[in-house]
C-alpha cells in the first residue's frame, strides 16, 4: 500500500482524478484548506511566497500549469535584448525540460507553461510542482540577471 497512490474519497487504487481534486489532496496534505478557484476558471498556487501558479483546466483530462517569469521592460531595445536572450535559452533547455517558456500573448511578459494530465497520481503530481517550481526559480534568476553591455558601435574608436 502506498498512501501516495490514494487520496481521501478515492477508491483504492484508483488514481485518475480531477484537477479540483487533485489540487484540493495536494493543498491538505500541505496544511492548506483549498486552492481558490478565480473568476477565469483558474486554480492559484503560490510556493515560497514568490512563485505565483495558476493551474488552468483544459477539458477534462487535462491543465496547463502556467507562471509569468518577468515582465520584459517598457524600453524597445531591452525589451528585445531580454526576450532574445531568454528565449534563445529556451531553444538549448528544450531536450530536458517539459516546461515551455513563451512570449504572452500582449508581448509585454515572459511566461512558464507545462501541460499535464490530471489523472496522474498525487506522488507524480507533487513531483511535477516540484520540477515546475525548480524550473521557474531557474528563469527568474536568468531573467533578473543584468547583461553586461557593450558600448554602442563607434564609441571604442580611439581619434587621433
Amino acid at each position: 500500500y502506498d498512501p501516495g497512490r490514494v487520496s481521501r474519497g478515492d477508491r483504492r487504487g484508483d488514481s485518475r482524478m480531477s484537477l479540483e481534486r487533485l489540487l484540493n489532496d495536494y493543498a491538505s496534505r500541505v496544511g492548506l484548506d483549498s486552492v481558490p478557484r478565480g473568476r477565469d476558471g483558474a486554480y492559484s498556487l503560490v510556493f515560497d511566497g514568490r512563485y505565483r501558479l495558476r493551474f488552468i483546466p483544459e477539458g477534462t483530462n487535462t491543465a496547463i500549469i502556467h507562471a509569468v517569469v518577468a515582465t520584459l521592460p517598457e524600453d524597445p531595445l531591452q525589451r528585445e535584448e531580454m526576450a532574445d536572450r531568454l528565449l534563445t535559452a529556451a531553444v538549448g533547455r528544450m531536450r530536458k525540460d517539459r516546461e515551455v517558456l513563451s512570449l504572452a500573448d500582449d508581448g509585454r511578459s515572459l511566461q512558464l507553461h507545462v501541460r499535464m494530465a490530471v489523472d496522474i497520481t498525487p506522488h507524480a503530481f507533487s513531483g511535477l510542482l516540484t520540477s515546475f517550481v525548480n524550473s521557474l526559480a531557474f528563469w527568474k534568476k536568468l531573467a533578473s540577471t543584468p547583461v553586461a553591455r557593450l558600448p554602442p558601435p563607434g564609441l571604442g574608436i580611439a581619434f587621433r
